[in-house]
């Protein structure tokens, strides 16, 4: 019994003092299945999934780039300092979070005769709605994969 305690106690201390938002955990895969980059992110929506992709900074922030649509990393503007390395290259990382969406890019339909806007210019046929969706990683952490 005395045993149980100690360990406790040593797991609480050891998980404790890191307390940023933003956590680098040091092997998700082991907590989390990693799964093959899916061609529909709403299969695993609200689901806690773990998931090996390119690191790359864009305008609306964060994001994960594999074999198909990208992957948003929600409330992170950027990756940390060497983690983006320009273009379309960055570290090749394991990320796990929780798959939310949000309709959120900003997209828009031109009207003749008006000045161009941000974002994403569509027809007039567009649903806007699904549009402007796009799936993000709640609560991320990750781990460089080294080659």
């Amino acid at each position: 019994m005395k045993i149980f305690f100690l360990t406790m106690l040593t797991i609480l201390i050891m998980t404790s003092g890191n307390c940023s938002d933003k956590k680098i955990n040091l092997n998700p895969s082991k907590s989390n299945q990693l799964i093959s980059w899916p061609l529909d992110w709403s299969l695993y929506l609200n689901k806690k999934i773990t998931v090996k992709g390119t690191a790359v900074d864009a305008k609306l922030g964060a994001l994960l780039l594999g074999q198909g649509t990208e992957i948003w990393i929600d409330g992170l503007d950027a990756w940390p300092v060497g983690f983006y390395l320009g273009g379309r290259q960055g570290k090749l990382l394991h990320v796990t979070g929780i798959v939310i969406e949000r309709n959120d890019l900003p997209v828009f339909v031109p009207k003749e005769g008006e000045q161009p806007k941000s974002g994403i210019a569509l027809s007039k046929e567009s649903d806007l709605t699904k549009t402007s969706k796009r799936f993000l990683l709640k609560d991320a952490s990750w781990e460089i994969i080294k080659n």
